[in-house]
């Protein structure tokens, strides 16, 4: 796991292969067949291994909303450190022992936090695409330089007349970041899921 975790880290998703992980094991492609059927097994593997490491949280007597957005935030956190995982989450099926561990712990965090059962498998659901989805615009958006923004920026700004909101709102929309996109959506999400809640 440490040399496919590395491999990935330095080569991305593309550039991952077998043939790769052999040569940085410094073993023929052969012999890692008797361990992993194949390169989906490997993805699946390092998945399983990381999300096991970066989401372990045990629900508390005091389970909130907080906890829940600690939860999504340290999962935000890991798919914009290894953007391959989100690739990973999106294109194979997540039933290793860690990540079926994740998500018997979101779920359990979700329902002492004041879910209701009925609701508590959408929440997870929703929470988690909204996370991966976010993850995969910073691969993008989220790589804009300054210059990039501000150029943006002085584009809306000349519009003619006929676009006054765009021109007076120029700088958010071209220096707003994702992450701020992404709290406010995390924190608008729970605020409507609460909403819903009281209105029974």
């Amino acid at each position: 796991m440490a040399a496919a975790i590395e491999l990935l880290d330095r080569d991305g998703l593309e550039g991952f292969s077998m043939r790769h992980l052999a040569g940085e094991l410094g073993t023929a492609p052969g012999s890692l067949y008797r361990h992993l059927e194949n390169r989906e097994a490997v993805l699946v593997a390092v998945h399983d291994h990381l999300i096991g490491e970066a989401l372990e949280l045990s629900p508390s007597e005091d389970a909130g909303v907080e906890q829940v957005i600690d939860l999504v935030r340290r999962q935000w956190r890991l798919l914009c450190e290894r953007p391959y995982l989100a690739v990973i989450w999106t294109t194979t099926e997540q039933l290793g022992p860690r990540a079926l561990r994740a998500r018997e712990q979101a779920l359990d965090i979700a329902l002492a936090s004041g879910v209701p059962s009925g609701r508590a498998a959408e929440v997870y659901l929703l929470l988690l695409h909204y996370t991966i989805a976010f993850a995969a615009l910073q691969q993008t958006l989220g790589a804009r330089t300054v210059e990039e923004r501000n150029a943006t920026e002085t584009f809306f700004r000349e519009l003619p007349g006929d676009f006054p909101a765009v021109r007076s709102l120029a700088g958010d929309l071209a220096q707003t970041t994702l992450e701020q996109e992404f709290e406010l959506g995390v924190q608008a999400i729970l605020a409507g899921l609460a909403a819903m809640h009281e209105e029974g």
